[in-house]
């Protein structure tokens, strides 16, 4: 808003920003145009430079300049995609808790161990 008013031509465009934008919507409106015009040139720019570096076979960091090039086109993510099927977790699980109960048990049954003690390894755990 301050620009608006500087475009405007008050002495002050920071006392006089919020006034201006409001009586000269269209000065704000321009002012943001040129803002995105600047980014949007600024953003080709940088690829064109990371193409560049990434089409450089002697550069140190091409790797890296490839890597941003496929993360600016969506074809590179650090997001994962997980897809988990709920029967066959549910099995592995109960697996799991019928395995630990038998381990719990054999505890129980091996003379002078006591809670807190670990059972002694006998053989290898199955896969």
């Amino acid at each position: 808003m301050a620009e608006a008013a500087r475009v405007a031509g008050y002495a002050s465009p920071r006392a006089h920003g919020h006034a201006i934008a409001k009586k000269h919507p269209q000065l704000v409106a321009e002012a943001q145009a040129e803002g995105l015009k600047a980014l949007k040139m600024g953003a080709e720019e940088a690829e064109q430079v990371v193409c560049q570096i990434a089409r450089d076979p002697t550069h140190r960091d091409r790797l890296k300049a490839a890597e941003t090039m496929l993360k600016m086109h969506g074809k590179l993510s650090e997001k994962l995609n997980v897809v988990v099927d709920r029967t066959t977790l549910n099995k592995q699980l109960d697996e799991l808790i019928v395995s630990m109960a038998a381990a719990r048990q054999a505890e129980r049954q091996v003379p002078g161990l006591q809670d807190g003690d670990a059972l002694p390894v006998t053989a290898k755990p199955p896969n």
